[in-house]
């Protein structure tokens, strides 16, 4: 039952009782009895005052009480978490028929909701030996996918392909060395981090099929070492 309600059930009986006594006052034949008679009906007009004004303050302050439960709280839209690409910068120190280092950029972007990647890589700096050095240029296209485990971090395996070019020439030699070829890279590394920067860091192993001007065509072996940080898209 709302409190308005039973606030004026509990005042029928003070009511019921001033009715009483202002019957009482007019069955008074003496002054004596009529004024006690009276002081009765004051008290209980009284009582009958303050009940009204405490069903007023009630009824004020619980303006629409009702029996409908609360609706349920909404259900919060759960984040997701933005993964659909990357850009990334560092280095690369490696060695085939030569030792290269030198500066990479790379870029991924994911093939819908599957954990694969496509994945491109550019490295351009110097090639060298123990007797002279050059140019180092390399670009590569490929695959990449992850296996994550805790603390977000995640293992990275890959294959790509593409070309490359170095030169080469020695304080000794007048003729400058131009070698270039395929090249074939399978890659295992780490990606950990934040949800959006990332530390990138692997190793890749390499096929190069090298043609120079001073060597003849020959696969040769070859293995490089990358470290960077990655932002993701």
């Amino acid at each position: 039952m709302p409190e308005p309600n039973r606030h004026l059930t509990l005042l029928s009986g003070p009511l019921h009782d001033l009715d009483a006594a202002i019957g009482q006052l007019a069955d008074r034949t003496t002054p004596r009895e009529r004024r006690a008679a009276c002081s009765n009906v004051g008290q209980m007009r009284h009582l009958a005052t303050l009940g009204m004004l405490l069903v007023a303050s009630t009824a004020s302050a619980q303006p629409g009480v009702t029996d409908e439960p609360a609706p349920p709280p909404a259900t919060p839209t759960p984040e997701v978490r933005t993964d659909r690409g990357y850009v990334a910068g560092g280095v690369l120190l490696g060695a085939d028929h030569f030792i290269h280092g030198a500066l990479t950029l790379e870029a991924g972007v994911r093939l819908g909701d599957a954990p694969v990647w496509l994945h491109v890589a550019g490295a351009k700096g110097s090639s060298m030996d123990f007797e002279g050095g050059g140019d180092f240029l390399r670009g590569l296209a490929g695959i990449e996918t992850r296996s994550c485990i805790v603390l977000g971090a995640c293992f990275v395996l890959g294959v790509d392909a593409g070309t490359q070019r170095a030169t080469w020439s020695g304080d000794d030699f007048d003729d400058e060395e131009h070698h270039r070829g395929t090249v074939l890279a399978a890659r295992i590394g780490i990606d950990a981090g934040g949800d959006r920067v990332r530390f990138r860091g692997g190793m890749e192993v390499l096929r190069v099929h090298n043609s120079s001007n001073v060597t003849e065509t020959e696969w040769t072996g070859g293995i490089g070492f990358t470290l960077g940080l990655a932002y993701r898209l």
